[in-house]
């Protein structure tokens, strides 16, 4: 279709003044389009054959990779606790996990639940805090000790 109408105006193998840009334009394509498929019908021509463009390849599409839920449900919990070995144990990318992750296909889990202070832990923390209490001689109130004096040591 373009190779047509860039033979209807071209005069002696050059293309008329401005039908470049109108291609352009009207087949929705850049004007170095424009140009590759008026070499290539040239060429066509000079070599006797009749003019086949093919069609012409554009930038390639993006593979929407399908998530199998079933697939990631027989993985087990240790083998998909991040998103990493997640994507690993399904054989795609990182990119790919999290954008599931955006799209709302997976939804992230977490574990909040922690045990329950037993009652020995529970009057430590009473007799700690009993402790940190002061009387005020001054005006007889009991207050929070300011704690300057305290230095907490968190080793790992």
């Amino acid at each position: 279709m373009m190779s047509h109408f860039l033979l209807l105006n071209n005069t002696n193998g050059s293309v008329h003044h401005g039908k470049v840009k109108g291609a352009a334009t009207s087949f929705g394509v850049c004007k170095r389009t424009v140009h590759n498929v008026w070499k290539t019908t040239k060429s066509q021509i000079s070599q006797g054959i009749p003019v086949v463009i093919t069609a012409m390849k554009g930038k390639p599409k993006k593979k929407h990779l399908h998530l199998d839920i079933e697939t990631m449900k027989q993985i087990t919990f240790e083998k998909r606790s991040t998103m990493r070995r997640l994507a690993r144990e399904l054989g795609v990318s990182k990119s790919q996990v999290e954008r599931w992750l955006k799209e709302g296909l997976i939804k992230a889990h977490t574990n909040d639940i922690h045990p329950e202070l037993t009652l020995m832990n529970k009057l430590q923390r009473i007799k700690y805090s009993l402790n940190a209490l002061v009387l005020d001689r001054n005006t007889h109130q009991i207050e929070f000790s300011s704690m300057h004096h305290v230095v907490h040591i968190n080793e790992k």
